[in-house]
């Protein structure tokens, strides 16, 4: 069964999808440490099906999919440059 998202979750989700083929996704998760299969366990799919989004082969989905979208935005959170006053 699909989940129902509403606007909100699919915005984050496209979002995801764009960081994903523009290795943007890559970066992040390298950056903060974690590998394919890390991600994956927390996404409740394979390490190889991080792989496979993050080379643009497949596109993140339905649950799973805004799983990995809102990890990415937290790993955005925790990367981004701090802003100077």
């Amino acid at each position: 069964m699909v989940p129902v998202m509403n606007v909100a979750d699919l915005l984050v989700l496209a979002d995801a999808r764009e960081m994903a083929s523009t290795g943007l996704a890559r970066q992040r998760r390298e950056v903060n440490g974690l590998t394919q299969e890390e991600v994956g366990a927390a996404c409740g799919v394979t390490g190889s099906c991080v792989a496979h989004w993050e080379r643009a082969t497949r596109v993140p989905r339905g649950a799973p999919g805004l799983k990995y979208a809102r990890l990415l935005g937290r790993l955005a959170a925790r990367t981004a440059p701090a802003v100077k006053p």
